[in-house]
């Protein structure tokens, strides 16, 4: 496959993994997963075994494939904001409020991620 054709593949597989994050159901989720770890796994591929100088079609591609990696993480910061956020809300729930109004001390949850 020509090297305009795998940038545009990347381009493209970032930009469903980009509307999987738009959706937001956990199996949307796992669908953008899969499809940015893919984009990177194809990215390095090409750029190991780049062999042309790249021409004008080549950085257009590459510059678009850029703004989807850029939107992307756009994406992903605002979706962890919201879930720091929410999470403090419910953890303030959950520890309910001392004297005076003040809070109660809150000890955040740890997390354990596993691949296998």
């Amino acid at each position: 496959m020509p090297q305009i054709e795998e940038l545009r593949a990347c381009a493209d597989t970032v930009d469903r993994g980009c509307e999987a994050l738009t959706v937001g159901t956990p199996a949307a989720l796992d669908c953008c997963s899969g499809a940015l770890q893919a984009a990177v796994e194809r990215l390095a591929q090409l750029q190991s075994g780049w062999t042309e100088t790249p021409n004008a079609a080549d950085l257009e591609e590459a510059w678009r494939l850029r703004r989807s990696v850029q939107r992307a993480s756009a994406l992903l910061e605002n979706a962890a904001a919201y879930h720091r956020g929410w999470s403090a809300v419910v953890a303030v729930k959950a520890a309910g409020y001392g004297p005076g109004g003040i809070p109660g001390e809150v000890v955040p949850g740890r997390r354990v991620w596993m691949e296998g």
